[in-house]
Parts: structure tokens; sequence; C-alpha cells
């Protein structure tokens, strides 16, 4: 059961789910996903984008709004597994960084976000509940899950010219747009 955040969990407060949120995040086989939410009257209204853009020097993916404005950037260093959230185009210190975790059967990944709503300390997120076809992900904050990921259908994974499509459930308070980048590290081998 997704736990309600007594307080909220935002590297960006323009983003923050007001209640909990249902997203469907679809895969366009480039690299990139669009979020959407399917409101009460039926027709997907698009959150976020998340595009790639990718060298051998700097990958990075870039997430849009729905207008298309850049919200957050995620870049990897040139030297070991760890992944950065921030601002684009601004020059410093990472809002969060993703740290995938060794683990001999399941996927891990540690999120340490810096939560604007106790003045940028410091929050360990742990995404843990992943299997090979990466079916079923859950992210927790201490005990609490904050957040599940669903694989829609992994038998389209294997048929060529399909997109993957997941159903993300987020807890009332936490950051849509964190939610949409850390998606996109763990699903796709950025």
């Amino acid at each position: 059961m997704i736990a309600s955040l007594d307080e909220p969990l935002y590297v960006l407060k323009d983003f923050v789910a007001s209640e909990p949120t249902t997203l469907r995040a679809k895969h366009n086989g480039k690299g990139g996903f669009t979020f959407s939410k399917t409101p009460e009257s039926g027709h997907p209204e698009i959150l976020f984008k998340v595009d790639s853009r990718s060298s051998l020097k700097a990958p990075r993916r870039v997430i849009n709004d729905a207008s298309g404005q850049p919200v957050l950037e995620l870049w990897r260093n040139h030297v070991g597994d760890e992944s950065y959230i921030g601002i684009p185009n601004i020059a410093s210190l990472p809002l969060a960084t993703v740290a995938p975790r060794p683990a001999k059967v399941r996927d891990r990944v540690d999120v340490f976000a810096k939560n604007a709503a106790r003045a940028n300390e410091e929050t360990k997120l742990e995404v843990r509940g992943q299997d090979i076809w990466k079916r079923n992900t859950c992210v927790y904050r201490g005990d609490d899950l904050i957040m599940q990921v669903r694989f829609v259908n992994y038998i389209t994974s294997y048929v060529p010219f399909s997109s993957n499509q997941w159903d993300v459930v987020v807890a009332e308070g936490f950051d849509l747009s964190l939610v949409s980048l850390a998606l996109a590290v763990y699903v796709t081998s950025f």
C-alpha cells in the first residue's frame, strides 16, 4: 500500500503530487519516455517527456514539461556508475544522486535527493524489488512505500518495434519530475 508522505519530498515544488497519482510511462524506443496521467475524462494528459541526448563524452537525459520547456537534466560522470540530477544549463551541485548498488539477483538503486521541503536536507530513497524483467519495482523512504512501478505487459518487450509501458503509482507529496528521471535510469541501460 502506497503511503502518504507526512511532509512533501521534492526537488521542484511545481510538480508535487497533490493526491496519490498513477502515471503511465511509455518508452519511445529511442531512449526517451513520455509520462502521462489519465484523468476521469479518459483522455491522457502528457506531463513530461524524457529525451535522450547521448555522446561518448557526456550522455545526458533532459526532462521537459508538457510545454516542452526543460525542467531537469540527468547526467553521468565519466568514471563510476552514479548519475546526477540537476537543473539544465546551470552548473551547480546536483539536486539528487542516483547510485546503483551491486546485488546478486535483483537490481538495487539508491537515490539521494536534496529535499527542498526540508532546506535541502539529503533524503535517501531505496529502489528495490526489481527482477531481470523489471516487472515490479518499489521505492521506499525508510520503511514507507512511496512509489511502485509495474510493467504493464512484459511480453511486449520481446516483440520487435513495440513500446514498453509502465504504470507508476506515486504517493501524495512526492515530486513527479524526480519520479520521471529515476524511472528513466533504472528501466533502461542509460
